[in-house]
């Protein structure tokens, strides 16, 4: 009896809608609201097409905020089911409901980003005709309503949607100071779906360079860092992955001890995903940012580095970011040479022996090999670990892997992955040769042979003269050697070029010291970092390749979401996006000579410096990285610090007379 009567009275009360008196109006929309609560009545609404139609005829012309109440909260109540959503969306509901986003009445604006949402997560098309109204923009305005934390979660989860994979909607999130809006929700809230609606729309924003910058400068940063001890692990993973795109933007943000202390503790996860993305974030936080090394160093990142390297075995994924970590907390900054003495020290003595047993071939990939020769550069500086490298035949080893490096050149004169080790194993060499016995090896006739032909290499001049040049200064022997080739001047200049940078890079660090608490001075996106460097956007850093991609399973490839078109970044010393590969000649080998002699010049390919840093720009899984700028899973080439040139016609001197 009851639907006979509902099947009668409807079609009244749609007539009732059609009436130019406002009253009835009003009163025959809040009878269909009643109507709508009941699960019968609900699909008799539907049924009868002609009155989703009305209703949203109603809410289109009416001024009345009792009427947009009634309305909206019946369209709500039949978006809960498929056939509501379908009429709602194919009777043109999506235009109405987002004009009175603009509602002064919250009832109104509550029920009518509920039924923008159900539409969203359930009709595809819907996404497509939200962008085309001005939805984004009145959605980033209605972040600020901080009363209904559900609401904000609700309209949060909203733009989360409509800007996934979209660039245009990102920037038009953008143009509204969506960034700000959002970390101040991640400050100011703790409902954890709140937090995770939110940290989800930031994630997919931390892509696109335009809102990632304006994210960190709206403290975007320490605001994620305060939910990473959050209980929740979809929160703590938003956040960290978040973290992990943001971090090349950061690396002159300030005060991030707390935060990098977290990370530190991140690393004794059983979560993997959450290992590599924390060894990412490390890895860039640390690179320019005097501040930063020491407070990992302080927050015993040496140890909690190498246990990872030690417990993840061969995973490049993990082990190359945490190496790119390790190459910058062991140079350039005033705390360097306790940190290289630590990485001996740690783990009871073995630390050296984990990095030494990945360059046994086999046991990595070579792109994790490479990332340690240059932590060994560093920690050749420091007496301690010369001595324990002597030990381990590590001149042996170096030499055997320089010999086939200089093979295949002989075959590929361009090729970067030889250039890269090469270069990695000449700064080693330089601060092996401090001990009398590992010199007497590095020095043998055959290497001496083997540095002067690929002294001839241009890409190679200055690492390979500056170690002859050091040789030079002593062993009368090599500087015989050198004059029977006549590359003598060629050598000094080379030589006095690498003293006079590496003299200038000492005096930048001394007057960079770091205050003794936690944290730094914030500063201004491109001024200088601590340490004098110039603030670095998503440009490479020393660090081959960072495992950026997940692995499979978990996040990885297995993953619903996860976006095949997302490739590992390059750009690493040894990538032609590195400027010491630009400028190869071109030219081929004479059989009888690995490098045919050129002119010397000490500027024409700039050295990798003992921290060739390289900033990974970041990414989330499923989301695509070609936004605006570059690709993010790839890096712009470096920008180099200024370097101290030699004259180039330097009056030569007695600089390797022998003492």
């Amino acid at each position: 009896m009851y639907k006979f009567e509902l099947v009668k009275a409807i079609p009244k009360l749609v007539d009732y809608l059609k009436n130019s008196d406002t009253q009835i109006v009003q009163s025959a929309s809040q009878t269909l609201h009643q109507f709508s609560k009941r699960e019968a009545a609900k699909s008799q609404l539907v049924t009868q097409r002609n009155v989703i139609p009305t209703l949203i005829i109603v809410l289109q012309q009416t001024n009345d905020p009792d009427t947009a109440r009634a309305v909206t909260g019946t369209l709500h109540n039949v978006s809960q089911s498929d056939p509501g959503r379908k009429i709602i969306y194919q009777s043109s509901g999506i235009p109405a409901l987002v004009k009175v986003l603009q509602c002064s009445v919250d009832a109104v604006v509550f029920y009518a980003i509920t039924t923008i949402h159900n539409l969203l997560l359930h009709i595809k098309e819907s996404k497509q005709n939200l962008r085309q109204t001005n939805a984004t923009h009145l959605m980033v305005d209605l972040l600020q309503k901080k009363g209904n934390v559900k609401f904000l979660a609700i309209c949060t989860d909203c733009l989360h949607l409509l800007s996934y994979q979209h660039n245009e909607t990102k920037m038009q999130m953008f143009q509204a100071n969506a960034a700000h809006h959002l970390i101040n929700i991640m400050n100011q809230n703790t409902y954890e779906k709140l937090l995770w609606t939110t940290s989800r729309v930031l994630k997919v924003l931390s892509v696109c360079n335009q809102n990632k910058r304006a994210i960190v400068e709206a403290g975007g940063v320490l605001a994620l860092g305060l939910h990473l001890q959050n209980g929740s692990s979809r929160l703590l993973s938003n956040c960290l992955w978040t973290l992990r795109n943001l971090s090349d933007c950061a690396t002159h943000v300030g005060g991030l001890g707390p935060l990098l202390q977290a990370l530190l503790q991140r690393l004794s996860s059983t979560d993997h995903q959450n290992i590599v993305i924390a060894c990412g974030t490390l890895a860039n936080l640390s690179c320019n940012n005097v501040q930063n090394k020491v407070d990992i160093v302080r927050h015993g990142g040496i140890e909690n580095l190498l246990r990872v390297i030690q417990q993840v075995g061969d995973r490049p994924e993990i082990v190359e970011p945490a190496i790119c970590a390790l190459k910058h907390i062991t140079s350039r900054h005033p705390e360097a040479e306790r940190a290289q003495s630590m990485v001996r020290e740690a783990m009871n003595g073995t630390g050296l022996q984990h990095l030494h047993r990945l360059l046994q071939p086999g046991n990595a990939k070579t792109t994790v090999r490479k990332g340690v020769l240059l932590v060994l550069k560093n920690l050749a500086q420091e007496a301690g670990c010369r001595r324990a490298l002597g030990q381990a035949d590590i001149v042996g080893e170096l030499t055997s892997m320089a010999m086939q490096s200089g093979q295949t050149l002989q075959q590929d004169q361009n090729n970067r992955e030889s250039l890269s080790i090469l270069d990695s194993i000449m700064g080693i060499f330089v601060g092996l040769i401090r001990e009398p016995q590992m010199k007497m090896q590095i020095k043998s006739p055959t290497n001496i042979a083997f540095f002067l032909q690929i002294f001839h290499h241009p890409a190679l001049q200055l690492p390979v003269g500056a170690l002859l040049g050091h040789l030079c200064v002593t062993e009368t022997d090599v500087l015989a050697e050198i004059e029977r080739n006549n590359v003598r001047e060629q050598v000094e200049r080379t030589f006095q070029h690498s003293e006079s940078r590496r003299a200038e890079l000492e005096r930048r660090n001394r007057q960079q010291v770091p205050p003794p608490q936690m944290g730094g001075t914030a500063q201004q996106p491109g001024h200088p970092v601590p340490g004098g460097y110039p603030a670095m956007t998503p440009v490479s850093q020393g660090h081959p390749g960072m495992g950026h991609m997940p692995p499979n399973g978990a996040m990885g490839h297995g993953h619903p979401g996860f976006d095949p078109a997302m490739v590992p970044p390059q750009g690493h010393p040894g990538h032609s996006n590195h400027p010491a590969f630009h400028q190869m000649p071109p030219g081929h080998f004479d059989p009888n000579q690995v490098f045919p002699p050129q002119h010397h010049n000490p500027t024409m390919t700039p050295p990798m410096t003992p921290e060739g840093q390289m900033v990974h720009s970041g990414f989330h899984p499923g989301q695509a990285h070609t936004v605006h700028g570059p690709p993010q899973g790839h890096h712009i080439p470096p920008q180099q610090p200024p370097q101290v040139q030699a004259p180039p016609h330097a009056p030569m001197s007695n600089w390797f007379e022998s003492i």
